[in-house]
């Protein structure tokens, strides 16, 4: 599913700038998901020989459809001025966030009723695939508003803006600010996969938590900041509470906040103590044996009250087996976002998004094998290392290059034939910058 996300974004990206709109391509995205869907319910009534292929196709395809959000972004910041960006990449933000919570949250009402069997034409639906029939209904509704709703023929929210840059020259996309943003987003993921990856197993070795422990201890975290998530895109989105600070600030806040919380949870060699390493099964975890009685133990409380402000306020979180599983939070990936909008400037984003979006989604499929692998070998040091020098790498160029980040740096973007036009346009746009 993450290959065929990775392969469409850009796909889709450029797809949609050559076809002057979304519409099209999110028909086909829907369209996609519907018939993956169903050739995911149609495998069980195969013969065993054709199921794996029909899943791994149907998986493959999915996630071809769900490669959409880069040009979801593109849309609506071509139809927001600056001035509402933040407000409408939120609400974005938290309705992707609000659908990712349906299905995990559906599966855990089915679960309730494990005996549930119904019998469909030569569909056989119970525990395991009835919520790919409601992920059918959600897509299929998708469509309906999509077809019924979606005008594209409304001109662009910010008309005179594009005017201004047609008038004085050609605008220029700053590259270094749009990689470092690209850069903030697969770090952003890299440190999400790794609580994915290894949370389940790091909560054992580390607190000595059995698996019913861990599993409920992981859940509420999950939920806890799976609330905060909807509340923080919420207030982003409909009040002006952080209309005051600068989408700089924010992202450098968010950064420093990650970094600290690595640099209090990173077992170093100076800690007191020692883990117990007694409930591991010496067959199966003889590996984790080679570094568990060197690892010092971190503060529990410490961990996991960190862990609810970076995954709930600050940063993405993939929960391993949580109730709910959300693809973004606000405080660093939603300001990426609308910083990366804004850095691209007006006209079409379908393209730089997709790129963007693929990114992420190759970080997703590429830091799951490498977190796990330095995990299991080497234990979390190494884990903790990698993300303190990927942070302190994104700290030194959002502040080194703070200047450069700004989205309407007038000296690179335009330029004017004009000295007054210059002047009144530097003015305008340091006035909407902050």
């Amino acid at each position: 599913m993450g290959c065929g996300e990775a392969i469409s974004a850009p796909i889709l990206g450029l797809f949609s700038n050559r076809h002057n709109g979304v519409r099209n391509t999110l028909f086909v995205c829907y369209m996609l998901c519907v018939v993956a869907n169903c050739c995911y319910l149609l495998a069980k009534a195969m013969p065993l020989a054709a199921r794996i292929p029909l899943v791994v196709i149907s998986r493959f395809t999915l996630g071809m459809g769900t490669g959409n959000r880069g040009i979801g972004q593109s849309y609506v910041s071509s139809v927001s001025t600056l001035k509402d960006r933040r407000k409408a990449i939120s609400l974005l933000s938290g309705g992707v966030s609000i659908g990712l919570s349906l299905g995990p949250g559906m599966q855990t009402v089915i679960n309730q009723f494990p005996d549930a069997r119904f019998g469909f034409w030569i569909f056989e639906l119970d525990i395991n695939n009835l919520n790919i029939v409601f992920a059918i209904a959600v897509n299929l509704i998708c469509l309906v508003i999509l077809l019924s709703l979606l005008d594209e023929k409304e001109e662009s929210a910010d008309e005179s803006e594009l005017q201004v840059f047609e008038d004085c020259g050609k605008f220029q996309i700053d590259k270094l600010a749009i990689a470092i943003c690209i850069a903030s987003r697969i770090d952003r993921v890299f440190i999400s996969v790794n609580f994915k990856s290894i949370g389940f197993l790091y909560s054992e070795v580390m607190f000595g938590f059995t698996e019913k422990e861990t599993l409920l201890v992981n859940s509420d975290l999950a939920a806890i900041s799976s609330m905060f998530v909807v509340g923080v895109y919420f207030v982003c989105a409909f009040t002006d509470f952080l209309e005051r600070i600068g989408d700089r600030f924010i992202i450098i806040c968010a950064l420093v906040v990650v970094y600290i919380y690595h640099l209090l949870t990173m077992p170093w060699p100076f800690l007191p103590g020692h883990l117990n390493c007694e409930n591991l099964n010496s067959t199966a975890d003889a590996q984790l044996h080679s570094w568990c009685l060197m690892t010092h133990p971190i503060n529990m409380y410490l961990y996991f009250v960190g862990y609810v402000v970076v995954n709930g306020l600050v940063r993405s979180y993939f929960p391993s087996k949580p109730c709910l599983n959300f693809e973004a939070l606000p405080f660093f990936d939603n300001y990426i976002s609308i910083m990366f909008t804004k850095l691209l400037g007006p006209g079409k984003h379908g393209k730089m998004q997709g790129f963007n979006h693929s990114a992420g989604c190759w970080a997703k499929i590429i830091g799951p094998l490498v977190f796990t692998y330095m995990f299991d070998s080497f234990g979390p040091q190494p884990n903790w290392a990698l993300e303190l020098a990927f942070l302190t790498a994104l700290l030194f160029c959002w502040v080194l290059f703070y200047n450069r980040m700004s989205p309407r740096r007038p000296e690179l973007q335009i330029e004017c034939g004009s000295r007054l036009q210059r002047s009144v346009l530097w003015l305008r746009n340091l006035s909407t910058s902050f």
